[in-house]
Parts: structure tokens; C-alpha cells; sequence
């Protein structure tokens, strides 16, 4: 609703809606949840909104994002279904479900797409120190916990990678690499892909917490339990934290992943 409050519109002109829609202009395009605001005949969209784009008319918008299952309400409507579900959506009976999964490379672009002017982040990996990997397999589960310890001005923060859908094997062969593990046993595995194997992540820093968690926990890329949603304190004027509500990375994990580049688990 802040997208519209600098523009006299009728209330009843108003409308919040609710849909799946596809990444726009994307080789491989993936399905996620999505809220825009329709007034009269244009659409309200954050990212656009970021871009510098403002508002585009209702068939623009459909096109490029090519919406599905959505739902609409009024102001009103809105406010009694955020006050009844103590969340942001969706609130109807959804048909279309999606379990969106992401790569080490997708949620690293993730985050540098959703704060291209940051001079942080990607650009503050360098002072940030790698000091110990712990590597955590779980055959039966076909999971790699990987657990790092990150030391950046003077705090030690632990970056954590668990690699998804393993192909452990039982013995060497070709194309397979060994790994020795935390307990001490060697484990041999198929090489893993930062541009392909689906992760969960986490990290304790206060930028994973608050800007992306929550994302990453709706797009099924966050290890460990789902974080309230971080909402900024009512009348603040302050810039949301994560306006595109884009998953992604903080510091810690984009030089942790850098890291494991140079192991022998990496293809």
C-alpha cells in the first residue's frame, strides 16, 4: 500500500493482489509467490519501483509476469486478512504450488540484483577470514552440512552450507571425490556444483537475519527454522530492508561459498 499513498486514488479504486508469477524476462523462468497493487488501470510492483519504472498499465504487467492464481482485495480487506493471519500472504485457498529451490550462484546473483547500488556485501567479502570448515555428511538423508567460522572486524560468525540431494557412493570410480569428514570417516561423493546443486543456508550475521531469512525460507533455501518476518516499526521512514523481497546471501556466506570453490568437492 505505500506504493500508492503519495497519489490521490479512491479507496475503492484500490485493489492488493496475491498470485504466482514467472521471473520476467528470465532463459529459465521461475514460479514464486508475488504482491502488487492495482489502481484503476496500472500496476504497482516494488521491483518495478526499484528500477525506476514507478507504475506500468495491468496489461504490461500481466504479460511480463504472467500471474496465476490471484486473489484481490480491497484496503479493508487487506488489513482484516494481515490482522487474522499474522502474515503477508497469500490468504486464499492456493491451486497452484511451487517449491522454489536455488543454487549458491543463484542466491549470491539474488542479492546482488536486489541492492545493485550497495557499495557492501559483494564488494566487502575481502576482509572477511575463513577460519575453520566443518563437513557434516548424512548419506541416508543425501545432504553435506557444511559449517564455517568467519571472522570479519573482530566478530566471529558461522556461515552455514548444506548441499542438497548428495550422490554418495561406496567406493571410488571415476568422476567421484573423496572427502574427509569431521568424524573422521572418508566418504566418497559425486563433485558438487555451485551453479547447480540445490543449498539451504544460514548465517548469525544481522544482514541474513533481517534482510533475507525470511525470503529464503519461502523459497525452501534457508536452513534451520523459519524467522518471523522483520517489519520496520509503524511510522519509520526509513527504506525497507529487503524491498524486492528477494532471497540471497550476506558477506559471510558469499566468501564462505568462495571458499569451498577451492575444495576438491567443488566440480
Amino acid at each position: 500500500m505505500e506504493m500508492v499513498k503519495d497519489e490521490i486514488i479512491p479507496e475503492n479504486q484500490i485493489k492488493v493482489a496475491h498470485g504466482m508469477v514467472e521471473e520476467p524476462l528470465a532463459q529459465n523462468p521461475k514460479r514464486y509467490w508475488h504482491a502488487w497493487v492495482e489502481t484503476r488501470n496500472r500496476a504497482h510492483d516494488w521491483q518495478m519501483r526499484m528500477a525506476g519504472t514507478g507504475s506500468v498499465p495491468i496489461k504490461d504487467f500481466y504479460e511480463l509476469f504472467k500471474p496465476s492464481d490471484i486473489q484481490k482485495y480491497s484496503p479493508d480487506e487487506c488489513a482484516k486478512n494481515l490482522l487474522k493471519n499474522k502474515h503477508h500472504g497469500p490468504w486464499h485457498d492456493v491451486t497452484e504450488s511451487v517449491f522454489v529451490e536455488s543454487s549458491l550462484k543463484e542466491l549470491y546473483q539474488n542479492a546482488e540484483e536486489a541492492f545493485p547500488n550497495t557499495a557492501k556485501r559483494q564488494y566487502a567479502t575481502h576482509p572477511v577470514k575463513i577460519r575453520h570448515i566443518q563437513w557434516v555428511p548424512f548419506v541416508g538423508m543425501k545432504t553435506l552440512f557444511v559449517k564455517g567460522s568467519a571472522m570479519n572486524e573482530g566478530r566471529e560468525y558461522s556461515p552455514t552450507i548444506v548441499f542438497k540431494k548428495v550422490a554418495y557412493h561406496e567406493t571410488q570410480g571415476l568422476s567421484i571425490v573423496t572427502l574427509k569428514a569431521n568424524d573422521g570417516k572418508t566418504y566418497y561423493l559425486s563433485p558438487l556444483s555451485l551453479e547447480n546443486t540445490d543449498v539451504l543456508v544460514r548465517c548469525n550475521c544481522p544482514d541474513f537475519r533481517w534482510r533475507f531469512s525470511y525470503y529464503n525460507s519461502l523459497e525452501k533455501s534457508l536452513q534451520g527454522p523459519k524467522p518471523k518476518k522483520y517489519d520496520r516499526v509503524p511510522g519509520s521512514s526509513r527504506p525497507p530492508a529487503n524491498p524486492t523481497e528477494s532471497s540471497g546471501m550476506c558477506k559471510h556466506l558469499m566468501k564462505f561459498a568462495q571458499a569451498l570453490r577451492g575444495s576438491t568437492i567443488i566440480g
